[in-house]
């Protein structure tokens, strides 16, 4: 799945939408980039359980706190940012055990009920297809 997200993620304009959209309207990237892998493969995704959501507020935001407040300091803030990166990676391994045989409608947006109203969910979700 970390292949897949980096090319994903990679894709002209891509990473300004969903950091905006993580910024403005609490987007979790992994879930969103977790939910596109299981739509492209024609499989399901369980929601959350409380291992993920612990790996996500005890390290992976903790994490990118560090990393922002490392701006100005380049040597330190590459070090932080490859913290983060590899802490998103585990987290992905998380996702994909949350990955199942089956596809089912999955109503990924109402995680995101701000953004589901917003101008910026239409464009996300057009990259779903």
């Amino acid at each position: 799945m970390w292949q897949f997200a980096l090319a994903f993620y990679a894709k002209e304009g891509r990473a300004t939408k969903l950091l905006q959209a993580q910024q403005q309207h609490g987007l979790w990237i992994n879930h969103y980039l977790s939910y596109a892998f299981a739509r492209q493969q024609g499989l399901g995704l369980r929601p959350a359980n409380a291992r993920l959501l612990r790996m996500h507020s005890h390290w992976v935001k903790p994490a990118r706190y560090w990393r922002m407040s490392c701006v100005g300091l380049p040597e330190l803030y590459a070090k932080a940012k490859a913290v983060e990166l590899e802490l998103e990676r585990q987290e992905l391994v998380l996702w994909s055990l949350r990955l199942h045989q089956g596809h089912q409608k999955l109503s990924f947006w109402r995680h995101y009920p701000a953004l589901r109203q917003s101008d910026l969910a239409i464009e996300l979700d057009s990259w779903l297809l």
